[in-house]
């Protein structure tokens, strides 16, 4: 029993430096201000379970947290939803950060979503965000999307499938919080 345990042992040592290797070998691009560190964020780093909670006014999940280098581009997913007890439990919220090699890049992407949202939606510039640029836009349900740009970096924020519970106010100071420590 022992040699097993041993062996399992040595194997999972093994495989974890074979990971940490792997992960330190990838040719990734040269970016100014993103550095290895970026690569390991965890979703928490962005929007933490307590936030969603509060943001969605009940109980969520993390159903998905992606990050990849694409395109000259570094770009994170998350993707919180209520935990449906019945039909009235929805809510979800999308969060997406982007980081662009180039400012002028981020710049006409920027733009390009904004002038898109002006044609579709209600548009109030919000500048207390902490970022360059930013806006809110409600869509035909009232729906909220709110886009910072600071710098080279775009912060997408999406609610979804709302209720009377949800709070626009933690949204927006979660928003602050993130585009001002990035």
């Amino acid at each position: 029993m022992k040699r097993i345990s041993g062996g399992l042992i040595y194997l999972i040592a093994f495989l974890g430096l074979i990971s940490i290797n792997t992960l330190k070998s990838q040719n990734l691009p040269n970016y100014k201000s993103v550095n290895y560190k970026d690569t390991v964020m965890h979703s928490y780093s962005f929007i933490t379970l307590a936030e969603a909670d509060r943001i969605l006014g009940k109980p969520s999940r993390l159903l998905d947290s992606t990050f990849k280098f694409s395109s000259g581009m570094l770009r994170y997913k998350i993707d919180y939803v209520a935990s449906y007890k019945d039909s009235t439990s929805k809510g979800r919220i999308f969060f997406m950060f982007e980081q662009y090699n180039d400012t002028t890049i981020a710049r006409t992407t920027f733009s390009s979503l904004k002038a898109e949202n002006e044609k579709t939606a209600r548009l109030s510039m919000v500048n207390e965000l902490g970022g360059d640029e930013s806006f809110l836009a409600k869509d035909n349900l009232n729906y909220p999307f709110i886009l910072v740009m600071k710098g080279n970096k775009l912060f997408k924020f999406k609610l979804y499938y709302l209720d009377g519970k949800v709070s626009l106010d933690e949204l927006i100071k979660v928003t602050k919080k993130i585009v001002v420590s990035y």
